[in-house]
């Protein structure tokens, strides 16, 4: 039987959104179905993208970006923001790389929008190949 996940998230941690990315990923070899009703945004974006169906509702609004402060992990003290720092990068290169496996776009594509928030519509969702299907 399939997973159906319904998603309707501002988001949180990208830590916990990889992690339960992976799980579903790895560890089920149910078809999986996610499906955008409302928002889903930041770690919800990662989640939503382990469906290998990815549908969304006509109105409904995605947003990607890059991984924010990391300093609660590492300390606000100058070698803890150093080492926030580093990891911000590697996440951010994670997150694009993801992006790029299950999209129809490339890496370099992605990695230009962790800089901002980027956020789209069904339509262009359709089109870049984050929703899977009408």
């Amino acid at each position: 039987k399939p997973i159906i996940i319904d998603i309707n998230s501002l988001g949180g941690s990208a830590i916990d959104g990889f992690c339960v990315y992976e799980i579903l990923k790895r560890y089920d070899k149910s078809p999986i179905i996610t499906f955008n009703s409302g928002c889903t945004m930041s770690a919800a974006l990662l989640i939503f993208m382990a469906g290998d169906k990815r549908l969304g509702l006509n109105y409904c609004e995605f947003l990607f970006h890059g991984a924010k402060d990391h300093s609660d992990f590492y300390g606000a003290d100058p070698k803890g923001l150093e080492i926030a720092s580093k990891q911000l990068k590697v996440m951010n290169n994670e997150m694009a790389q993801l992006m790029a496996d299950v999209t129809k776009k490339e890496k370099r594509y992605w990695s230009g929008k962790v800089k901002g928030d980027f956020t789209f519509k069904k339509k262009e969702a359709l089109d870049l190949g984050v929703v899977t299907e009408e």
